[in-house]
């Protein structure tokens, strides 16, 4: 059975902008395993457009449903295993055990990955000031201006 799959793309399923698609063909049978949108430059300039608008909300998004959001996600893997097993299978050529194999360990990586998102962040750099502690945060890019004087200290 061929499957169709379009361009994900701010949250939503959509052709490529030039309509064009390729073919994954099973390196083992020469099957075709899917039809896939093809992406051109358009689509790759909609693609950052739409992570660059949805970021602001990811980082506001607190630590803990982040968490949630991952474990769900890893759980919704390995629920489908049989069914993301087979599609490695059919598009890679590799055997049944090496596919199966990969998939749990990619939910696993996400079950670790959440739990960073909870996990204590920053260092504690040594200061010459007696009775004084510093922090050290790590802001992503772009996540705003770092926090510096009075600001930083309650953090």
């Amino acid at each position: 059975m061929t499957i169709a799959r379009d361009l994900l793309i701010g949250g939503k399923a959509v052709p490529g902008a030039s309509g064009r698609q390729t073919e994954d063909r099973s390196p083992r049978t020469g099957d075709v395993c899917a039809t896939i949108a093809a992406a051109g430059p358009q689509d790759v300039v909609g693609a950052v457009d739409a992570a660059q608008a949805a970021f602001p909300a990811w980082a506001a998004t607190p630590p803990s449903t982040r968490r949630a959001r991952l474990m769900r996600a890893a759980d919704l893997l390995e629920s489908r295993l049989t069914e993301f097993t087979d599609a490695m299978v059919a598009e890679t050529g590799g055997t049944r055990r090496w596919a199966h194999g990969n998939v749990k360990i990619t939910a696993e990586h996400m079950r670790y990955a959440a739990t960073t998102a909870t996990a204590p962040a920053g260092e504690l750099p040594a200061t010459d000031r007696s009775g004084q502690w510093s922090i050290a945060c790590r802001t992503p890019a772009g996540a705003g201006e770092p926090r510096t004087g009075t600001e930083a200290s309650l953090y």
